[in-house]
C-alpha cells in the first residue's frame, strides 16, 4: 500500500472515530510577521475560529477573547503550541485557556502558536506581557521534536517545524515570491517533510539534540520572566506527553495510537527517545525553572483518568477540562 492510501485511509477512519480532526488537519499553516508560521487569520467554524492574527479566539464569562478585545481588560495569557491552541477540542469553549477563563471568572487570551517553538512562542505574547496580570506557559514538547526532527538549519535561534519548506523559501528573494505568486508560477518544489526524521543519528546525538531542546526552552523562558510586568504570575507548565510507555491507554486511546502507528514509522525513533527519557527530562526542566526563579508544575500523562488523549500530545475536551482543573488548583494554591 502507498503512503498516499495509507494516509487517506488512515485520516477516513480517524475522523470516523474523531470527526473535529477534518478541521483541525484543514488548518494549513501561513506566514505570519514575526511568529514565521501561524493559523489563518479569520477562520469561523463550529469547531474553532481564530482572531485577525490567527490565534484561536477563547470564550469567557465576559464573552469571546482575541487578540484585539483582550487588552482592554487584561487577564490572563497562555503560551504554548497546538496543546494551548486547543487541538482535539470540540469548540473554542473546551480549551485550556476558555477553561481557566470560566474558573478565574476573567478572560485568558489564547496564544497557543501551531507547531510553535519556544522563541515562536515568547515573539506572541510580546504586545500582552504588560497588561497580562497571569502568564502561564504550558508547552514543552515542541522543542524536544523540533530538536530530534531538526535538518540542523536553524542552530542559531532554534530548530522549528516546517524547516525544509522554509528553507526552499529562503533562497528565494522576496519580491520574487510575490511576484511569482502574482504571475501563477510553479510552485518551489518538494521543500522536505515538515517533521523529517533525522538519519543515522546515534544515542549521543539524540542526547546533545535534547539538551539542546532544554536550553533553548530555558533561554526563552529566562526572557519571558524578565518581560512580566511586577506582581504578576508567571507559571511554566510541562504539557503532558501520552506515550503508551507513560500512561496505560484507555480502549478508545488504544484504537487511535494503533491506527496513527501505522503511518508515523519515520518518526519512531525520536519518538522513543523522548518518551525514554520524559521523566528524566520533566526533572531537568523543573530544575532549570528552579534555577531561574520560575514556579513550575508538570501536567504528567498518568495523572488523567478517562478518555483524554487522541494522540501523545493533543486531548480530548475531558482532558483538556483535567488539565485546566490542576493548573487553576497550582495558580491558586500559591496566591
Amino acid at each position: 500500500m502507498s503512503f498516499r492510501d495509507l494516509e487517506a485511509g488512515h485520516r477516513k477512519r480517524r475522523y470516523t472515530l474523531v470527526p473535529q480532526f477534518e478541521d483541525y488537519d484543514g488548518n494549513e499553516l501561513h506566514l505570519r510577521p514575526y511568529m514565521t508560521l501561524g493559523s489563518r487569520p479569520g477562520i469561523t467554524g463550529e469547531v474553532f475560529s481564530t482572531d485577525a492574527e490567527g490565534f484561536r479566539v477563547s470564550t469567557s464569562p465576559q464573552g469571546p477573547v482575541d487578540t484585539r478585545s483582550w487588552p482592554e481588560s487584561g487577564g490572563g495569557i497562555a503560551l504554548g503550541g497546538s496543546y494551548v491552541f486547543g487541538v482535539g477540542a470540540t469548540s473554542d469553549e473546551a480549551t485550556l485557556p476558555s477553561r481557566l477563563a470560566h474558573l478565574s471568572g476573567k478572560p485568558w487570551l489564547n496564544l497557543g502558536v501551531y507547531a510553535g517553538n519556544s522563541l515562536q512562542e515568547l515573539i506572541a505574547a510580546v504586545p500582552f506581557f504588560e497588561r497580562a496580570d497571569t502568564v502561564l506557559v504550558c508547552s514543552g514538547i515542541n522543542n524536544v521534536f523540533a530538536s530530534l526532527q531538526s535538518l540542523g538549519t536553524n542552530e542559531l535561534y532554534g530548530p522549528l517545524f516546517f524547516e525544509g519548506a522554509l528553507a526552499a523559501l529562503g533562497r528565494v528573494p522576496v519580491p520574487d515570491l510575490v511576484a511569482g505568486q502574482a504571475a501563477g508560477a510553479a510552485p518551489l518544489g518538494t521543500a522536505g517533510d515538515t517533521r523529517p526524521e533525522p538519519k543515522s543519528l546515534t544515542t549521543a546525538d539524540l542526547a546533545a539534540r535534547l539538551d539542546g531542546a532544554l536550553r533553548r526552552q530555558l533561554r526563552d523562558l529566562a526572557v519571558v520572566a524578565g518581560a512580566v510586568r511586577d506582581g504578576a504570575r508567571l507559571l511554566f507548565c510541562l504539557q503532558p506527553f501520552a506515550d503508551p510507555v507513560l500512561r496505560d491507554p484507555t480502549p478508545e486511546e488504544r484504537e487511535l495510537y494503533d491506527l496513527a502507528q501505522e503511518r508515523q514509522a519515520a518518526w519512531t525513533t525520536a519518538r522513543d527517545y523522548a518518551a525514554a527519557h520524559w521523566e528524566s527530562y520533566t526533572e531537568r526542566v523543573a530544575a532549570g525553572c528552579e534555577r531561574l526563579g520560575v514556579d513550575f508544575f508538570a501536567l504528567p500523562a498518568r495523572a488523567f483518568s478517562g478518555f483524554s488523549f487522541y494522540d501523545r500530545v493533543h486531548m480530548t475536551d475531558n482532558g483538556y477540562r483535567q488539565a485546566a482543573d490542576m493548573v487553576w488548583g497550582k495558580l491558586c494554591s500559591n496566591r
